[in-house]
């Protein structure tokens, strides 16, 4: 499966966020964050600069990122290779329905989903 696809769930880990599933829609993506009740909607898109894709989000101007203290409303670019460097795993659909804003339950940073 081609990261990033829309239509699949997607568990990234890295040290400073610990582990956090992610299911993309055509232009929408659905992040349940560890420590967080319900899943945060976002809009992403894919840009092509100086020969290089990147993958950027924007969030509700009420979130903000703990690692870099960016408040929601503004867009956040990162490589797309980092982010797929970051990559644990991928499963087709919408395995815990994210896009009802829900979470199953309150995901610990270091706790791997049994799902992946």
């Amino acid at each position: 499966m081609a990261y990033p696809s829309s239509g699949a769930t997607y568990l990234h880990w890295d040290k400073g966020h610990g582990y956090q599933v992610t299911y993309y829609s055509e232009k929408h993506v659905w992040l349940w964050y560890p420590g967080n009740r319900a899943a945060l909607r976002g809009d992403w898109v894919q840009e092509l600069v100086a020969g290089e894709y990147y993958l950027c989000f924007t969030y509700p101007h009420s979130s903000y990122n703990p690692m870099t203290g960016v408040v929601g409303g503004q867009k956040e670019c990162q490589l797309q290779t980092v982010l797929g460097g970051a990559l644990e795993g991928a499963l087709a659909g919408d395995v815990y329905n994210l896009s009802s804003g829900r979470v199953p339950y309150v995901l610990r940073r270091n706790k791997r989903p049994a799902e992946f």
